[in-house]
């Protein structure tokens, strides 16, 4: 088995405790698997392998592999894990799947827009659109890494939404049109909820918290402060960077 394999182990309790096993190896899964048994066994209890699950990615995800046991059970393999929301996919790299929110999106904003009707207000259901709509949209993404494809995939469904109540389809007059109802981009508002995360990550009380921040979220907000201009006394004022970042973009 290569080292560059990625096995993804979520295993959920009978208490929906939920632990992710990150193994480079087969051999190590098995390992890791053997320490978390025996913990599991000095507390008294036993994971539940119908809740539990191999997510495999790397180059040879697709070549079969020596069967993976938990607690004597055989460990099945899946091709996508939901876990907190954010679909996961198995591949040559990890993959967020998209279309799931997609589709939870498109449905509320026609539900709204059945319901109100076309002849109201653009203000109105562009206020709606933001406050109903765009959290199914990001919710959980700002705690993953998402790639530039999502992240166009995930403007190409925003536009399509203000396309249908403004009937415009350039992007300046889109943006334009966003900044006089007070309302963020989804790629403005993506970075936002980003860096509020990662900044609450790396003041978090708890000290596993600060040390994952260091290792995968560090650079990234320093990246974003510095794209967005957020200052060391600005920390508690992402959003008014943001959009200071935004206003002077479209002037």
């Amino acid at each position: 088995m290569l080292l560059s394999d990625m096995y993804i182990t979520p295993i959920m309790s009978l208490h929906y405790f939920v632990k992710y096993n990150i193994s480079a190896s087969n051999c190590d899964l098995r390992k890791m698997i053997k320490i978390c048994e025996s913990e599991m066994a000095w507390l008294d209890m036993c994971f539940n392998v119908n809740k539990s699950c191999l997510l495999r990615c790397g180059p040879r995800y697709k070549k079969p592999c020596v069967p993976i046991l938990l607690n004597g059970n055989l460990l099945h393999e899946w091709s996508t894990v939901k876990y907190l929301g954010v679909i996961f996919e198995s591949g040559l790299k990890l993959k967020v799947s998209l279309a799931a929110k997609r589709m939870k999106f498109f449905r509320a904003f026609n539900y709204i827009y059945a319901c109100v009707g076309s002849t109201a207000s653009p203000m109105l259901l562009c206020h709606l659109l933001h406050t109903y709509c765009l959290p199914i949209l990001l919710y959980g993404f700002e705690a993953v890494t998402i790639s530039n494809a999502n992240r166009q995939t995930l403007y190409v469904t925003w536009k399509t939404a203000l396309y249908k109540i403004f009937k415009l389809n350039d992007e300046v007059n889109l943006l334009y049109v966003q900044h006089c109802l007070g309302i963020l981009p989804i790629s403005y508002a993506f970075d936002l909820r980003r860096l509020c995360f990662l900044f609450k990550q790396s003041t978090h009380i708890i000290s596993v918290y600060n040390i994952f921040y260091d290792v995968f979220g560090c650079f990234e907000f320093n990246e974003l402060c510095s794209v967005y201009s957020v200052g060391k006394l600005s920390h508690g004022h992402f959003k008014a960077c943001v959009w200071y970042f935004f206003k002077v973009c479209i002037t």
